[in-house]
């Protein structure tokens, strides 16, 4: 009985094992497969999960320096922040030019008042006069910064009034230019009112040469400009002219005598007669007017050499430059003068 069972036991594990064997072995070589094909999906896996780490930190890192080395928007705010800073370190342009784009932005009344204060500091009085109007007109009845705007409104205005040029000398009714505007005519005895800054001031009188100075003119001061024209010459003088006109008449006269002469002299009967005495007489004056003619005429033409040498240096003057200091309280520049 013992061994019936030990031949079923034996049979059943033979039945199991054969087909399990015959399927491992049929499959062998796709388990090999499969088995490789994991190690590489593994394998793969593995290095792309830290690249792709790297990859994102790497991309995370560069946008957050690219936020860093972005500059702030360009609002409203960050533009007048940014002008504050540029003022409290002195950069008075570019605090005006930061707070100029700040109120095209955003009219904020208040940006009146700050561009007062860098025109001010830049010297362009007229725009911080403009810049507090505007603040005056604009902002409320209590604001606690409106008495200080008025009362610098009205010094600016004070000071703009007083800056001019006081112009001295120039042909009466001549013509005066300022920037190329007419400004009336000469004599000027009381200032002329300009703005601020660099002006072109130019003078017209028939007759004379232009005269004209680019004048530096500091706010609040009064500029001293010299007129001086020189008369433009007509022509060379009559002098020259006349002494070589009369040179050469009495050198045509001596020439003409000197021939009347030799006629004489060759129609006289004797050496002692009449008609040798005044061929001889003729002759001597002939001899005493043609040198005298001669060196008219040459004393004459060295004269218009000079005159004329003298009128081109003088023309030649009248297109200097000439570059004068401006020197008073506040005042640091120069005026350009010159004559055309």
């Amino acid at each position: 009985m013992s061994n019936g069972l030990g031949k079923i036991e034996h049979f059943a594990e033979s039945s199991v094992r054969a087909p399990v064997a015959r399927l491992f072995r049929s499959n062998r070589m796709s388990f090999r497969r499969w088995g490789l094909a994991s190690v590489v999906v593994v394998s793969a896996a593995c290095a792309w999960v830290p690249s792709g780490v790297a990859r994102a930190q790497e991309a995370q890192a560069a946008q957050t320096s690219a936020e860093v080395a972005a500059p702030p928007a360009d609002d409203a705010r960050g533009l007048f922040l940014r002008g504050q800073t540029a003022y409290s370190q002195g950069d008075y342009e570019d605090a005006a030019s930061l707070w100029e784009r700040a109120y095209a932005l955003e009219a904020r009344i208040g940006l009146q008042y700050n561009l007062s204060q860098a025109y001010e500091r830049l010297g362009r009085l007229t725009d911080a006069a403009n810049a507090l109007e505007a603040y005056v007109n604009g902002t409320s009845t209590d604001d606690e910064r409106l008495p200080d705007a008025r009362a610098r409104l009205a010094a600016i205005r004070e000071r703009i009034g007083r800056t001019g040029v006081l112009l001295d000398g120039g042909p009466e009714g001549a013509v005066l230019l300022v920037d190329g505007e007419d400004r009336g005519r000469l004599p000027r005895r009381d200032p002329l009112m300009v703005s601020p800054g660099s002006h072109e001031i130019r003078v017209r009188a028939g007759g004379y040469h232009d005269f004209a100075a680019s004048v530096a003119v500091p706010a609040g001061q009064t500029v001293n400009v010299g007129i001086e024209m020189l008369p433009v010459s007509s022509g060379p003088s009559l002098g020259p002219i006349l002494t070589m006109a009369g040179g050469g008449v009495v050198l045509i006269t001596g020439l003409v005598l000197g021939g009347v002469a030799l006629d004489q002299a060759g129609h006289a009967m004797s050496r002692t007669g009449s008609d040798a005495d005044s061929a001889r007489t003729l002759a001597l004056v002939s001899d005493i007017l043609w040198p005298v003619g001669t060196a008219a005429i040459a004393g004459g033409l060295v004269w218009l050499v000079l005159d004329m040498n003298s009128q081109t240096a003088s023309e030649a003057s009248t297109t200097s430059l000439e570059i004068v200091p401006l020197v008073g309280p506040g005042l640091f520049g120069a005026s350009t003068a010159g004559r055309f």
